[in-house]
């Protein structure tokens, strides 16, 4: 029996796509890092009682996802792309001044250029990401109505996913 993460469409494993439970207490989010370190992440940190049901859990949300949803991902991967390029930018520079930084003022003065950049981008991405969270709100009900459909075989209690105690594993 296959996972239904291993089911996921090269589109549907981009950064910023909707998955269920990439976390224990989190219906659906966009995801921020590749779902291949999510998985080796459950598998390498999580309780050994706990890995099955989370990869059984782990999916892609399918569906008719609201447009303005949509439109907040859009805008978060742009956006991520973007501080992604400043971020590398300020590393760039601030490795340039370290090796000249005795001799060399422009080197500095780049790196605090660069920085300047990035911290504008952090911004940005805190702005976009208000967004993102005005659209989840606001499509609260249809959302919840897609995971129902995409995990029904997922046990979800007021607390998130519903584990085995470890005791009645053994």
């Amino acid at each position: 029996m296959i996972y239904p993460y291993e089911t996921a469409t090269e589109a549907e494993r981009r950064l910023n796509t909707i998955w269920c439970c990439v976390h224990h207490d989190v219906k659906y989010e966009p995801l921020t890092e590749s779902i291949e370190k999510r998985i080796e992440n459950i598998r390498s940190s999580k309780p050994a009682h706990e890995i099955e049901r989370r990869l059984r859990a782990l999916r892609p949300m399918r569906g008719a996802i609201p447009l303005a949803v949509v439109r907040a991902q859009v805008a978060l991967t742009e956006t991520r792309e973007v501080w992604a390029e400043a971020h590398a930018a300020w590393s760039e520079a601030c490795a340039a001044w370290a090796e000249t930084h005795a001799v060399s003022g422009e080197a500095y003065a780049a790196s605090g250029k660069a920085y300047a950049a990035w911290t504008r981008m952090n911004a940005t991405w805190a702005e976009t990401l208000a967004i993102w969270t005005e659209a989840i709100v606001a499509h609260r009900n249809e959302l919840d109505a897609l995971w129902l459909e995409n995990c029904r075989d997922v046990e979800w209690g007021k607390d998130g996913m519903v584990f085995a105690k470890e005791t009645e594993i053994h």
